[in-house]
């Protein structure tokens, strides 16, 4: 292998990104048809967030060694980056035909389809690897996360176990036995082992989000509540909307069996109410147990930028809300109620902003909850001048309120390509 390209794998491996290119630049200035020096160029640029021309690089690696393995698994990478997951996954499975015994390959196969929310396809191609090499890194811990995803949690964190007995140093062990204990709900053990994981990689996003969760999760409420949304978070994609359509489609029929057979209504109330408390709390809970952690020296700081906001535009809106609702409960104030009828109709929009992707999905949540905002405004200036129109305005914002979860649930699960 050439020395500088020598060089340039060793800066890679030290994370100097820039370093690196500039070393493989130098031998693509002599040797501008090695295929190597692309695939190294196109791993350096995607580092650093280049990623049209890290696709570009990538690319002409496999026009210049098309059955070279390492050059596909190298666009792998570049289109999981861009967030264009079939492209990596078709990418990952041919370096693990051209290279099936290359237990990195399937790691990288695994890797695509568990971002895919595909666990059991990503167990089985993590397991393939581990056959080739028992000791791969990639595979163990992807074969922890599956597990983990599937809900085989006894499995997850043997595996877990028997990564930190070979690396006890290793954040993604740590963060890996962190996750399989939360979803077996003992969020004071899993907390230590995020605490590790983040001591050994302060940037581990994985462990950052796992630490978040566990500190929230020792809120017994929080717990029962976070229970459910990891068992959503390992349905897939369409059974978890056949799950919310169901329990939508089970709301709609006892609200008519209500109405259209009375004497059923005391038994079938109580289950309405039950169902909307829970759907409200299921939206509002994680802002709002977030920013209860601003009162935990470490919570507070564990979160993203994007978590942080969120919170606060969550006590902003309920602090209108409820000085709203005392004013008009103290002075019987109807101008006060409406306030806190479109306070609470405002507060999920917004806060949802904040959970969708950077991209085309938070710029529709963005347009979706300003198109909120102003139709607030409109019935406010419409209930001040008695204006006839403003029951229909009122019902346009009340559908928008019913809309929300829904179009909160869309967004917030796209993942846009860069």
């Amino acid at each position: 292998m050439n020395r500088a390209l020598s060089r340039a794998y060793v800066l890679y491996q030290q994370s100097r990104y820039d370093l690196a290119e500039l070393e493989v630049r130098r031998v693509l200035g002599e040797l501008p048809q090695e295929a190597e020096a692309h695939y190294l160029l196109a791993l350096c640029l995607v580092e650093q967030d280049k990623l049209d021309e890290a696709q570009a690089e990538a690319e002409q690696a496999i026009l210049l060694a098309p059955d070279g393995a390492y050059a596909h698994y190298g666009r792998s990478i570049v289109m999981h980056r861009r967030g264009r997951l079939n492209e990596a996954e078709s990418s990952a499975r041919e370096a693990v035909r051209l290279e099936p015994e290359n237990a990195e390959y399937w790691g990288r196969a695994a890797g695509v389809l568990y971002s895919q929310h595909k666990w059991q396809a990503s167990l089985d191609a993590s397991l393939e690897g581990l056959s080739h090499d028992p000791e791969n890194e990639t595979c163990s811990h992807l074969q922890a996360m599956a597990l983990t995803k599937l809900g085989r949690q006894g499995e997850a964190v043997s595996v877990a176990d028997d990564l930190l007995s070979r690396l006890p140093d290793d954040a993604r062990a740590h963060a890996n036995k962190g996750w399989s204990l939360l979803h077996q709900r003992q969020p004071r053990q899993a907390l230590e082992h995020f605490r590790e994981s983040l001591r050994i990689d302060p940037s581990s996003e994985y462990a950052q989000l796992g630490l978040v969760e566990a500190l929230k999760a020792r809120n017994p409420i929080y717990r029962w509540l976070l229970a459910y949304l990891l068992w959503m978070a390992r349905l897939s994609s369409q059974v978890r909307w056949g799950v919310i359509i169901g329990g939508y489609l089970g709301y709609r029929f006892l609200l008519n069996l209500s109405r259209v057979s009375p004497e059923w209504a005391p038994w079938v109330a109580p289950i309405i109410w039950l169902y909307l408390a829970f759907v409200i709390i299921t939206w509002f809970a994680i802002p709002l147990f977030n920013l209860l952690l601003r009162f935990n020296r470490f919570g507070w700081y564990a979160l993203t930028h994007d978590a942080r906001r969120a919170a606060e535009c969550l006590a902003v809106c309920l602090g209108v809300f409820l000085t709203a609702l005392v004013t008009y409960l103290v002075w019987d104030n109807p101008w006060a109620f409406l306030i806190a009828l479109l306070t609470l109709g405002l507060a999920l929009p917004i806060v949802t902003i904040f959970s969708c992707n950077v991209g085309w999905p938070r710029t529709g949540m963005k347009l979706f909850a300003g198109g909120m905002l102003l139709l607030a405004f409109l019935n406010l200036l419409l209930a001040w001048y008695n204006h006839s129109a403003f029951n229909q305005t009122i019902g346009l914002f009340a559908f928008g309120c019913f809309a929300t979860p829904w179009v909160a649930n869309y967004l917030s699960s796209v993942e846009p390509s860069r």
